[in-house]
């Protein structure tokens, strides 16, 4: 850990010497490659150092697995009685981010899908694009649109699919709940902050711990630590860690593709908001 402070410092001053900064801005193919690979030896570096810390819950707090809080919350949230909150778990089982289904709009109209990565760019704010029973009759997976998230300033616009069973819950409880009313806002969950909602709803679940780290934070931190149990090997539970922290929404299966198909999205994306922010080192800005 030490090692690595001291490699982010020289690495600061590497990036902003004049005469390698000029070159870098200008397109210096050569010395942006250079960069990059140090870029990736010193994040992947800094991302090992933090990964098992970061993804564990402080030792006062109680975490019980994903299965058990998953099994709690579904009983005690029937979906005739609760069709909120069952539908909030169900998403949220296939989607364990951050407080991100908040203001979530719900797009049953007729317009074009996000099917190109153009039309995911152009997609204004969070967006479930659901089936109808007119153009999108023939639709089977709602499309999930991420444009407003903790990251999103250095990872842009994220693009999702909710499953066939869960699309089918979705599209049902919007059609009961008249979502996509015309006097309504059209918020699949409302618009505000959901911690407190979730927070309330863990507080009246018998077997769920009254004193935890956070409330969605919790369900997160759950989800995360019962997948990593289900790895075998270091480098694949570190693997898991840390692409849950830079991809606040993916499920395992994305982070498995991911994984598999570009190596570069082990990088530590938490780590980088903190270069970005020059919040890494406290006061290198200053170096």
């Amino acid at each position: 850990k030490t090692t690595n402070d001291e490699f982010a410092v020289l690495f600061r001053i590497i990036r902003e010497y004049p005469a390698f900064s000029k070159d870098y801005e200008e397109g210096n193919r050569s010395l942006i490659l250079a960069y990059k690979r140090l870029d990736k030896i010193f994040i992947e570096t800094e991302a090992k150092v933090m990964a098992e810390k970061a993804q564990k819950p402080k030792p006062k707090f109680v975490l019980p697995s994903w299965d058990v809080v998953k099994r709690l919350w579904m009983e005690r949230y029937p979906k005739e009685q609760y069709p909120k909150e069952h539908l909030y778990m169900l998403m949220y089982n296939e989607n364990p981010g951050r407080d991100d289904f908040k203001r979530l709009f719900v797009d049953d109209t007729d317009g074009e899908l996000p099917d190109t990565r153009q039309k995911v760019e152009a997609v204004a704010k969070n967006t479930l694009f659901i089936p109808n029973d007119s153009t999108r009759k023939n639709k089977r997976k709602a499309d999930y649109i991420l444009t407003d998230y903790k990251t999103k300033s250095l990872y842009d616009t994220q693009a999702y699919q909710f499953s066939e069973g869960v699309t089918k819950e979705i599209v049902e409880y919007v059609k009961k709940q008249k979502i996509t009313s015309p006097r309504s806002d059209k918020y699949l969950f409302g618009a505000g902050a959901m911690s407190q909602w979730v927070g309330k709803a863990l507080d009246a679940i018998p077997g769920i711990p009254k004193k935890r780290e956070g409330n969605i934070n919790f369900l997160r931190k759950s989800f995360i630590s019962t997948e990593e149990k289900k790895l075998k090997t270091p480098a694949e539970r570190e693997q898991l860690a840390i692409i849950f922290r830079h991809s606040p929404n993916a499920s395992l299966k994305y982070v498995r593709e991911l994984a598999k198909s570009h190596p570069d999205s082990s990088l530590d994306k938490e780590t980088l908001e903190k270069i970005a922010k020059n919040k890494l080192i406290p006061g290198l800005d200053k170096v």
